[in-house]
């Protein structure tokens, strides 16, 4: 059997009932039909890549390289209630109470920057 293309697509979710169809298809030469298995694999490759330099903060729940379900992100909720409590400080006195905990967090940056637009 002689193999003239190949074509690869893929379908990513990128939402609650939202999804995206990325394909390639890739002609063959003669001198390459002992490598159809290497040039399926580089159509996935990118494929993938495509999908990533099109949505750079999409975060999948599944490697497709790989086939192995990567986990979901882990949300530090004490973080979060930090950088929430500083962005929501509206004097000095609220914006010292989170001073502690933008420490731990590596907050610093964000505590200043709010730190200087409550100084006069």
């Amino acid at each position: 059997m002689r193999v003239t293309k190949i074509t690869f697509e893929q379908l990513f979710p990128t939402g609650v009932y939202q999804n995206q169809r990325l394909g390639i298809e890739i002609a063959v030469g003669e001198d390459e039909q002992t490598q159809t298995e290497e040039v399926f694999g580089y159509a996935k490759e990118l494929v993938n890549k495509a999908f990533k330099v099109m949505n750079p903060d999409a975060v999948l729940m599944h490697d497709f390289n790989t086939g192995i379900p990567s986990s979901p992100p882990v949300i530090n909720r004490e973080k979060e209630k930090v950088e929430i409590g500083i962005e929501n400080s509206q004097t000095q006195a609220d914006l010292d109470y989170w001073a502690d905990g933008a420490e731990k967090y590596d907050l610093i940056g964000q505590w200043n920057k709010k730190h200087s637009e409550l100084t006069p």
